[in-house]
């Protein structure tokens, strides 16, 4: 044992040295140990464990890889401190981790471009198209060859870029939208340490899925009437967009004031999804009563299934009780409420755009509706709609018939519906907590 203790000290003094090697000598004096004899059998050396030695290398990629390897103690000297060693390490150099921090970046970016223009471009506008009017009037021509750029662009990456590359950072635009909702957004929710925010997201969900008929009916709509009533000169059809703007309106209104008084679309959904559990656990792992009888009397079989009938429900109990726990803060944290008062900043914006484009169409019509210090855009009537909802009138654009200023009176009863909203989301959740107390 002495033996063998004096080589554990020498190895531990040898692993030491490498780390101090800059150090003064102490100046404690130690006992001299005792010489490692021939005679001694091996077995005495397996209690000594392998040291560790850290490493970089660099692969054929140009990438950094670090880690760490077993010395055999064979090659560790039993006999004192070694000299330090000579040789410089390795180190990641701090080029290479800018350069992929930025590359991550630039491809997220471009992720994120691409994506929006393609939305816009499909959905909303020809925002290349206004943009090189605008700023290159000379230059549209070259939009007609955006298939071509496309494919250069393509065939460069091809060429000089690597294969690894060039593959990584076209799936990755070409899946962004899958990549954050798929991947991104479950590992957020799983790191958040506060509950708030996942149920707040899930709640969002859950809302826009739950009235996901409604939602695309009244989008698909409110776009298509929009746009009409911009773009089109036909009577009908203005008269019909701006009959459809007004619906929609109303609908969305009506739809957010019930809703003020209604729980939270999470606490709906847990409530069928633990109901619907619940009857499953009920039928399947139900004992039966010749079970309960003999209960003191069971063999190994029935032991086992009373056994896991008990820790199925006591189980499925606990994951209840504790989204129970969860959805009642969540409840109770005011962001709900929250969230309301953002739905009905939301609601301001869409009555002004749609009162706006309803005013616009209305002018299109009969300019004598209006009296007008200039001829008007779009963004005239989006001023003077705005001011109407806060109860205010400008000179640029004023109602002179009956048209004109029913159509002001009916947007001002929606900023005093908009009112009552507010006031239903505010006392909507102390109502709720009380009941629950």
């Amino acid at each position: 044992m002495g033996h063998l203790g004096g080589n554990a000290v020498k190895i531990r003094m040898t692993t030491a040295s490498r780390k101090s090697a800059s150090r003064k000598p102490s100046s404690v004096s130690r006992k001299p140990t005792k010489t490692h004899k021939k005679s001694q059998p091996a077995e005495d050396d397996v209690s000594s464990p392998d040291q560790t030695s850290a490493f970089t290398i660099l692969d054929a990629d140009g990438h950094f890889i670090e880690g760490t390897m077993a010395v055999p103690k064979s090659e560790v000297s039993l006999t004192g401190p070694t000299e330090p060693s000579t040789v410089p390490a390795i180190a990641t150099p701090r080029s290479f981790t800018i350069f992929s921090k930025f590359s991550r970046l630039t491809r997220e970016i471009t992720a994120i471009v691409i994506w929006t223009y393609a939305v816009t471009k499909l959905f909303v506008y020809d925002l290349d198209v206004a943009i090189f009017e605008y700023f290159f009037p000379a230059t549209r021509w070259l939009l007609s060859y955006k298939i071509v750029a496309f494919l250069l662009i393509l065939v460069f990456c091809m060429i000089f870029v690597k294969r690894k590359t060039w593959v990584i950072w076209f799936s990755f635009i070409a899946f962004y939208p899958l990549i954050n909702l798929i991947w991104r957004l479950p590992i957020f929710l799983y790191r958040a340490t506060n509950w708030l925010v996942p149920f707040a997201i899930l709640n969002g969900f859950v809302s826009f899925f739950r009235s996901f008929k409604y939602n695309v009916v009244i989008c698909s709509l409110w776009v298509v009437a929009f746009i009409l009533s911009l773009s089109m000169h036909n009577q009908w059809v203005l008269v019909t967009s701006a009959v459809t703007l007004v619906g929609v309106t109303f609908t969305s209104y009506v739809m957010r004031f019930l809703s003020v008084f209604k729980s939270s679309p999470l606490a709906t959904a847990y409530r069928t999804v633990v109901t619907w559990i619940d009857y499953h656990i009920r039928n399947s792992y139900k004992v039966e009563n010749g079970l309960r009888e003999k209960r003191d009397s069971l063999d190994g079989h029935e032991l086992e299934t009373w056994r896991t009938a008990l820790e199925t429900t006591i189980l499925f109990n606990r994951l209840s009780l504790f989204f129970a726990f969860r959805l009642r803060e969540f409840q109770n944290s005011g962001l709900i409420m929250a969230g309301g008062i953002v739905a009905i900043l939301v609601m301001l914006f869409g009555t002004t755009l749609n009162f706006a484009a309803v005013n616009f169409a209305l002018y299109k019509l009969h300019p004598a509706s209006f009296s007008v210090t200039e001829a008007p855009t779009f963004f005239s009537f989006f001023y003077y709609s705005f001011n109407s909802l806060v109860f205010n009138f400008i000179d640029e654009v004023r109602a002179t018939d009956i048209m004109s200023k029913s159509i002001w009176m009916l947007e001002v009863s929606f900023a005093l519906f908009l009112v009552a909203i507010l006031i239903g989301a505010f006392f909507s959740p102390l109502w709720s907590i009380t009941t629950t107390m």
